[in-house]
């Protein structure tokens, strides 16, 4: 998921810290099988769905204070028209690091219907 605020290496210190504890905990089970077995999931896995769950939050509350950030709603007549049937048009972005920040990036990954 590009939406982070972690560096890569940062990424791959924590999943190796995570391997390591699983292996400590486990034993010789493979990473995978033991994760499965404990309800772990990985790191990645379990930042994409927190930063789906929070767009979910921030696109159905009318109040939340990060909702003025996001494009007005696609028309449900349109929308049902539409190949995309994303919720919320494209945001225009003029740079890689505003592409990859939180709310563009949710509106271009999460906001399909």
């Amino acid at each position: 998921m590009s939406s982070q605020a972690l560096t890569k290496q940062q990424i791959k210190t924590v999943e190796d810290a995570q391997r390591c504890a699983v292996q400590i905990i486990a034993g010789n089970i493979p990473y995978a099988d033991a994760c499965e077995s404990m309800g772990n999931s990985s790191l990645a896995d379990r930042r994409s769905d927190l930063c789906s769950k929070l767009f979910a939050h921030i696109s159905n509350e009318e109040l939340h204070v990060l909702r003025y950030l996001l494009p007005i709603k696609r028309d449900t007549e349109l929308i049902n028209r539409l190949r995309s049937a994303a919720v919320f048009p494209p945001m225009r972005v003029w740079t890689s690091r505003f592409k990859n920040s939180f709310i563009p990036f949710s509106v271009a990954t999460f906001s399909s219907s």
